[in-house]
């Protein structure tokens, strides 16, 4: 079923290159329209479409002025997004600007508690049809705003200032095929880990200043560079509910080609921690980003953190990790006045909790599908992947990663766009 899946999705791109050739494409503009097929692990099948234009304006230099993207979606396990993307390089006295607006709901979406290892995972009770049984599972609303600007402090180096806001609805499963009620979700609000005034959700309004350094040659498909962040976000209490944090983010990315660039050695280091406050429940799985590789912000584990992990697997005040991969080039064609490149990545991913969440309600609880007296430790996953990369622009992807760890599931595909860094 899984080579099936790779191969609907190579056919759906393309049968669609004549759009793309043909499109509204010369030196102003350039439509990239494209229906997609993407399957993971966590979210399952999904179709949906997406399209890239590309505003070049009389410059002739090949960089673009402004470029949108549209993205939306729907998978077989109950979930749906709509995305948008809009990138200015200079908006005004060479500062970019870049906002997004996000919509994700979720009828099925993944809680398996706080701490990683301290939460007990028994697979049977994870989306069993034969049981009813969606232990692990919530229902999940979430609307993401983001505006960020960038200017210049010395050669690659910029500041960066922003502002999001987040909106959470969190209900009950809605699905007739499982029973609603049984949830770790509600066992924790039995045992007071998760407050009233938390359990349904909630809006907020998040401020961030930092710094960045870039020096990537290309930002879908590095060869040679690094690029880096550094900032502080966070949330006043606005709602008088008592949730108002602070919380820090490093992100160190590096490329390095070898064999004349046909290998390039990539890895990304993180850390992201609360700093001061009180965060709810429902922000603590949101990484912090401030240019989205994906739609998705969901972490630790999945696609974008830990490939081959539960997504949401690792949840607590803070948390580090790490994704090492060789991305070796083994040929290059042309075809359809487009240049292409087929790409293998072998990577090893890992992370672990570095500041626990309301682990001492967890021990207090005596029950045990919250707590199961085990410390954390690593969350390690080694796989592979193929890419196949079009005019350095567009990069289709399929990767496929096992978990050293039972307790952090079977394994994980994901097919769908992008390097995940």
């Amino acid at each position: 079923m899984n080579k099936r899946l790779l191969l609907i999705s190579i056919i759906t791109i393309l049968s669609n290159l004549t759009v793309y050739s043909n499109s509204k494409s010369n030196k102003h503009w350039d439509f990239i329209p494209i229906p997609t097929i993407s399957y993971t692990t966590d979210l399952g099948l999904q179709l949906g479409g997406l399209c890239d234009i590309y505003h070049y304006g009389n410059d002739n230099n090949g960089l673009y002025k402004e470029k949108i993207y549209l993205d939306f979606g729907w998978a077989t396990k109950g979930s749906g997004y709509v995305h948008g993307y809009v990138d200015v390089p200079d908006i005004w006295k060479n500062i970019r600007a870049t906002a997004s607006a996000t919509y994700k709901i979720s009828s099925l979406y993944p809680f398996y508690g706080f701490n990683g290892m301290y939460s007990p995972y028994n697979p049977v009770m994870d989306l069993n049809s034969n049981t009813k049984t969606a232990f692990y599972s919530t229902g999940l609303n979430m609307l993401r705003l983001m505006l960020t600007f960038r200017g210049n402090l010395y050669e690659n180096l910029k500041w960066v200032s922003g502002i999001n806001y987040w909106h959470f609805k969190v209900t009950d499963i809605k699905s007739k095929s499982f029973n609603t009620l049984n949830t770790l979700k509600n066992e924790y609000i039995k045992a007071g880990i998760i407050s009233a005034d938390e359990m349904n959700g909630g809006g907020h309004l998040e401020f961030r200043e930092g710094i960045s350094y870039d020096t990537r040659d290309n930002d879908a498909d590095t060869h040679r560079g690094i690029w880096a962040e550094a900032y502080l976000y966070g949330s006043p209490d606005f709602s008088g509910k008592g949730y108002n944090y602070l919380k820090s983010a490093i992100h160190f990315r590096q490329y390095i080609p070898f064999f004349r660039g046909k290998i390039t050695f990539a890895y990304h280091l993180a850390w992201q921690q609360k700093l001061l406050g009180n965060c709810p429940f429902y922000m603590q799985q949101e990484i912090a980003a401030i240019e989205l590789k994906q739609p998705e912000t969901d972490g630790l584990g999945g696609r974008n953190t830990i490939r081959g992990v539960l997504l949401g697997r690792l949840i607590g005040d803070g948390y580090a990790w790490g994704n090492f991969e060789l991305r070796c080039r083994l040929f290059s064609f042309n075809l359809i006045k487009r240049h292409w490149e087929i790409v293998t990545n072998p990577f090893i991913d890992a992370g672990i909790i570095t500041k626990p969440y309301r682990l001492d309600k967890m021990m207090k609880s005596g029950n045990p599908v919250i707590y199961s007296g085990k410390q954390d430790k690593p969350h390690i996953s080694i796989g592979a992947g193929l890419k196949l990369i079009m005019d350095k622009k567009f990069v289709l992807s399929a990767e496929i990663a096992r978990p050293r760890l039972r307790q952090d599931g079977e394994y994980g595909i994901n097919i769908g766009v992008n390097y995940i860094f």
